[in-house]
C-alpha cells in the first residue's frame, strides 16, 4: 500500500476570515508572489532590528544583519515604520525570525 503525497505551494492554507477582510484590503501589494504580507510595526535603525506585524496582528522579529533583501527595493533605506513588506520566516533557537524580506 503506497501513499502519494501531493506537493503544495507555500502558504496554501486559507487565512481565517473573521475580521481579516478589512485588514487584507488595507494592504495593497503585488499578490503574484507567495510571501506572507505585513508591515513594519517597530524599527530601530541604530540598533539594527525591528518587528513586522502580520495580518493576524502577530509580531515577528527581524535583524538587519540576518536579512536577505529581495525585489526592486532591495535596500535597507526602504525599511521604515509602516512600510508594506513580504517576508519569509526561519525558526531559530530564539524563536521565529525573518530571513527574507521584500519591501513593496
Amino acid at each position: 500500500m503506497s501513499t502519494q503525497v501531493t506537493a503544495r505551494p507555500p502558504n496554501w492554507l486559507p487565512l481565517p476570515q473573521a475580521g481579516l477582510a478589512k485588514k487584507a484590503a488595507e494592504i495593497q501589494v503585488d499578490t503574484n508572489d507567495l510571501f506572507p504580507k505585513g508591515e513594519v510595526a517597530i524599527f530601530y535603525p541604530n540598533q539594527g532590528y525591528g518587528y513586522i506585524k502580520d495580518r493576524n496582528g502577530n509580531e515577528v522579529y527581524f535583524k538587519l544583519e540576518e536579512l536577505d533583501l529581495v525585489g526592486p527595493k532591495a535596500d535597507k533605506s526602504h525599511i521604515t515604520v509602516g512600510a508594506k513588506v513580504g517576508y519569509d520566516i526561519s525558526c531559530t533557537s530564539h524563536g521565529p525570525h525573518v530571513r527574507i524580506l521584500k519591501v513593496y
